[in-house]
């Protein structure tokens, strides 16, 4: 539970901020905006535990909360303010407007994590297309099939929510297993193609205890897609998934959530 909090910490921090600052800009300093605080934190946390579809609301009822404190208007006028407010910065952050500008943002991450497993379980759970299907880490992974004129690529059929799939090309440039290996990802994401660079290192810093450290790199992403993946922290929350996966642990991922979804879609 701890861990679904600890990834959407920067959704919590914007609203806790936003519910401080039009505490104190409608209420004063003091005591009011330290309440306003620990409301705003309580709100986030609700919302990310019992409608973590809804999370992206959180940010946005942040901002609204500013906006609508600027705005000055009389008390029985805020709520409907803050409501108005909230929609514009949503669809501000989250609108597909900025798909249809030149406006693009690059994203790098860099996770550890540590499972308990061996280096050959590890790599045929983790990286595509080097075991069999059912053993992949997402679960959600139907099938796939290697170039045959090219070794280094695999192409990959993912199930998506709605008993849809998602097809993804994995183009390896290094392949050094079960220790090293950095590959290509290309996929559609909300009909947006885009491409990112992998690169994954096992190493076993004790015995039955694996390492996994990532490099992974996104290039041109539209707005909304960029900062909603910063927002959800969804490279950390994927590797909290894989190693609740791995390490049979209970898994409170939004990927975790993705996943029983898709599974659910298949019954």
């Amino acid at each position: 539970m701890f861990s679904r909090l600890f990834r959407q910490r920067r959704r919590i921090i914007v609203l806790v901020l936003g519910a401080m600052l039009c505490g104190a800009l409608g209420l004063g300093v003091g005591l009011a905006p330290l309440i306003c605080g620990m409301l705003g934190f309580g709100v986030a946390c609700m919302l990310i535990m019992l409608a973590p579809n809804r999370r992206t609301w959180i940010e946005a009822l942040g901002i609204g909360l500013v906006m609508a404190a600027l705005l000055n208007l009389p008390a029985s006028s805020f709520p409907l303010a803050m409501v108005a407010c909230a929609a514009l910065a949503h669809l501000a952050i989250h609108g597909r407007w900025s798909d249809r500008t030149a406006l693009r943002l690059s994203m790098v991450s860099h996770k550890t994590a540590r499972v308990t497993a061996n280096p050959a379980h590890v790599w045929a759970a983790l990286i595509p297309g080097e075991g069999h299907p059912d053993d992949h880490w997402s679960g959600t992974l139907m099938d796939f099939d290697h170039d045959p004129d090219d070794p280094f690529t695999t192409y990959l059929r993912y199930r998506a929510p709605g008993g849809l799939h998602e097809d993804v090309t994995v183009t390896f440039l290094d392949h050094d297993g079960p220790s090293f290996c950095r590959y290509v990802i290309e996929r559609c994401e909300e009909g947006f193609a885009e491409a990112g660079i992998m690169a994954i290192t096992i190493t076993v810093p004790e015995p039955g205890q694996c390492q996994i450290d990532s490099h992974l790199t996104f290039d041109a992403l539209p707005a909304r897609i960029a900062l909603g993946r910063w927002l959800d922290d969804t490279f950390g929350d994927e590797w909290d998934s894989f190693a609740a996966t791995v390490s049979a642990r209970h898994d409170w991922s939004i990927h975790g959530l993705r996943r029983t979804k898709v599974a659910a879609a298949q019954v």
